[in-house]
């Protein structure tokens, strides 16, 4: 299996607005750090588990994961070609 798939793309996407928002909301409430943290280990345990290269097993830029949907991506560690379905 040499693809990663887009859903976890966009699981760890959803993870980081999460994670801004909730760091944003607690300017006016703290005890919304808490799920601000949630969203970052789930960003974590998500790009550890799921969003690395097949090939090397390092980390890639998220934006580029995004856009990797569309257009061609090459590592940018080992210059393997990553699809993403």
């Amino acid at each position: 299996m040499n693809t990663i798939q887009y859903k976890y793309v966009l699981l760890a996407f959803a993870c980081l607005i999460l994670f801004c928002f909730c760091l944003g909301a607690a300017l006016f409430s703290p005890l919304l750090l808490i799920p601000g943290v949630f969203g970052l280990v789930g960003f974590y345990l998500v790009d550890k588990k799921y969003l690395r290269c097949p090939y090397c097993g390092r980390h890639n830029a998220l934006d580029k994961l995004f856009i990797a949907k569309r257009r061609k991506f090459y590592c940018v560690h080992c210059w393997e070609q990553i699809i993403v379905e």
